[in-house]
């Protein structure tokens, strides 16, 4: 069959749609890895300018200790920076899928789990010596974020065509993002112990808002990812069945475990918000089941 002048358009459309996305992604992994290793040589470099201050200030005058160390407000606002352009970069390495040769698409996404893990730890070290609450929650996002990216390495490199491979990633997002609400609204309750009153005394203290927050954002981008994935076949342009029996397992476990996140996150905070959610994800669950089995 002849192809028409609009089909051979949209082809050479779609291949550099392509090719500019995949040079994007390779770049983006490459920015991660320098981004990450600027961020924590940044954070080390901190922590050791304190360390020998504290050391000096004990031998020379103790008294000195009770003081505030003085604060470097360009090197706080670029370590923000930075984390959330890692961020940004992460989620692009979720949207993105690079395939490396050697190593397929699940070395790339490993990759990009490392930076994004180490960007969150070097700015939760940062958090416990000065709490700030935008950088808490950014080393938040880039933690649950890491976690999405291992999950999703665990996406099998066939097949190799997006629009069969995206369902798959959305669900090993599911999942990730299921255990991570939980995990943040479970943390949430434990920090509440360092609490004095309603009174934070410590950074885990300070932790215990953000923390239960962030459980259910994370909660509800799970939700948008759930309704994505349970309407991939019935997009126009996808043309891709999604119906397989293990397809079907994994996707239901997925928006279970959400729906289990969800109704213990309202348990734990008592907020009627997790429960409206809760309500949505089990609909998600029967648009899910009700769209394959048509």
């Amino acid at each position: 069959m002849a192809l028409t002048d609009g089909m051979r358009t949209r082809m050479m459309a779609a291949e550099v749609a392509q090719v500019i996305g995949t040079d994007a992604a390779r770049t983006g992994l490459v920015l991660a890895g320098v981004l990450a290793a600027v961020l924590c040589g940044a954070v080390v470099a901190e922590g050791t300018v304190r360390s020998f201050r504290l050391a000096r200030g004990l031998r020379e005058d103790p008294n000195l200790l009770l003081e505030p160390l003085p604060e470097s407000r360009l090197l706080q606002a670029g370590c923000s920076v930075i984390g959330a352009i890692l961020v940004l970069l992460a989620v692009l390495g979720l949207a993105v899928p690079l395939e490396l040769r050697p190593g397929g698409y699940r070395l790339a996404a490993l990759g990009h789990a490392s930076f994004a893990f180490a960007g969150g730890v070097a700015l939760f070290a940062l958090v416990w010596r000065r709490w700030n609450s935008v950088r808490a929650e950014l080393a938040m996002g880039l933690v649950t974020l890491a976690v999405c990216l291992v999950a999703s390495a665990f996406v099998p490199n066939a097949p190799q065509e997006l629009q069969r491979r995206y369902p798959m990633v959305f669900n090993a997002m599911l999942i990730a993002l299921a255990m991570m609400a939980w995990l943040w609204g479970w943390l949430s309750g434990v920090w509440r112990q360092q609490l004095d009153g309603e009174v934070a005394w410590t950074t885990t203290g300070h932790m215990v808002g953000p923390a239960a927050d962030f459980a259910f954002q994370a909660a509800g981008i799970g939700l948008i990812v759930a309704l994505l994935m349970a309407a991939w076949p019935r997009m126009g342009a996808i043309g891709a069945g999604d119906d397989s029996l293990g397809r079907m397992l994994f996707g239901i476990g997925g928006h279970l475990l959400l729906i289990f996140a969800l109704l213990a996150g309202g348990r734990r905070t008592g907020r009627t918000r997790f429960g409206r959610t809760a309500a949505v994800a089990v609909l998600s669950l029967l648009i899910f089941i009700c769209i394959r089995a048509i």
